[in-house]
């Protein structure tokens, strides 16, 4: 089973900030999990949200700051730790040069933006020659139906909550396969279960209690996405 680091790992790092990705790509994970959007001034960052406020001061949205004054902002969960709000640029670098998977999540608020989004990072991703270390997921179903348009790159449902008779959809959608809330995994009987993973590939988040990850060994699942990562490679 595969540990994969969800948002840099942030157990004594801030969440998806260039320290905390180099710090958990330097000890060897397999492959890490962030959220991309765009700046004012069009750049590719790593942000969760679509605002500032939980985790580096400010009320302001990403999208409305350019790159440079997003740097400028101070972290609220660890003041004493630098933390950066990291380009994807920067952390695809990190990944190329270790070998490091990176699962990317587009961050989809203003969904009618969808396609500009998708094709800045395919571009991005091919121009540093890593689609074998890349893949994509999101909640946002027309993203990934058209990301699969432009290039046949693999793709992942963002899940959390099922669907009746969604084991069908896997080969008409032309998806690799789901990632799916572990709250809702917990419940589904053992048939279905078996279904969805003869389906295509299910990856589990956020799994981090010792008996989540009791149970995707058990249930045989290729990836768990987990804030415990560091304990777990």
């Amino acid at each position: 089973m595969e540990i994969q680091s969800h948002r840099g790992n942030a157990v004594g790092f801030v969440e998806n900030t260039l320290e905390a990705f180099q710090n958990i790509i330097s000890k060897g994970v397999a492959s890490i999990e962030s959220d991309v959007r765009f700046t004012k001034d069009k750049v590719l960052v790593l942000h969760h949200d679509g605002e500032l406020g939980r985790v580096f001061e400010g009320v302001e949205q990403v999208k409305n700051l350019t790159y440079l004054e997003l740097q400028g902002r101070k972290n609220l969960i660890l003041p004493d730790k630098k933390a950066h709000i990291p380009s994807l640029s920067d952390v695809l670098d990190l990944c190329k040069l270790s070998g490091c998977k990176i699962n990317i999540e587009f961050k989809l608020e203003e969904y009618q933006n969808y396609q500009s989004l998708v094709k800045a990072v395919l571009a991005m991703v091919n121009e540093k020659d890593m689609t074998n270390l890349v893949y994509y997921s999101s909640f946002h179903f027309p993203a990934l139906t058209y990301l699969r348009t432009l290039e046949k790159r693999d793709c992942f449902w963002l899940l959390e909550q099922m669907i009746p008779g969604l084991a069908d959809y896997l080969p008409a959608i032309d998806f690799q396969g789901f990632h799916m809330d572990i709250k809702v995994w917990r419940h589904l009987p053992e048939n279905i279960k078996n279904d969805l993973k003869n389906a295509g590939i299910v990856r589990l988040w956020t799994v981090n209690d010792k008996t989540d990850i009791e149970l995707a060994r058990k249930d045989g699942i290729d990836t768990i996405i987990t804030d415990q990562a560091l304990e777990l490679i």
